[in-house]
């Protein structure tokens, strides 16, 4: 009851995780990276942060996402 809407593109060849994009925060934020970079992100989007916590190894933080 919490999540509106989950995009499932189906299954993949290439042994990457799905990346995991929170479009509730402003910019959207990548919570796990994946195929989908932030690069590729950015040619559609104006602005993308990254979940530092996931991204590099935070400790003190808690990643949105799981691993």
């Amino acid at each position: 009851g919490k999540i509106e809407m989950i995009i499932d593109g189906g299954s993949v060849d290439i042994g990457v995780e799905s990346t995991i994009l929170d479009m509730t925060v402003e910019p959207p934020m990548i919570l796990r990276p994946g195929y989908i970079s932030k690069e590729l992100l950015l040619e559609v989007l104006e602005k993308v942060d990254e979940d530092k916590t996931m991204m590099h190894g935070d400790e003190a933080g808690k990643p949105k996402a799981p691993e």
